[in-house]
């Protein structure tokens, strides 16, 4: 039981690593977008498209909802 634990836990973290550096990703893409656009609403747009990106991103990753 205590190796299935500690398993669990590891692949735990691997998954929240993956996430992580997606998330990041996202985040640098967004930031290099922001610089180019060419209005405040084009700003607010990429802004919002990002965080809709990243909120789908960690559904997806919940293992609760998904198991």
């Amino acid at each position: 039981m205590t190796e299935e634990v500690k398993a669990a836990i590891a692949n735990a973290d691997k998954v929240n690593l993956e996430v992580e550096s997606e998330v990041s990703d996202i985040v640098a893409a967004a930031k290099q977008a922001c610089y180019q656009a060419k209005s405040i609403g084009e700003m607010r747009r990429i802004k919002r498209l990002a965080n809709e990106k990243i909120r789908f991103l960690v559904q997806m990753c919940r293992k609760e909802d998904y198991a």
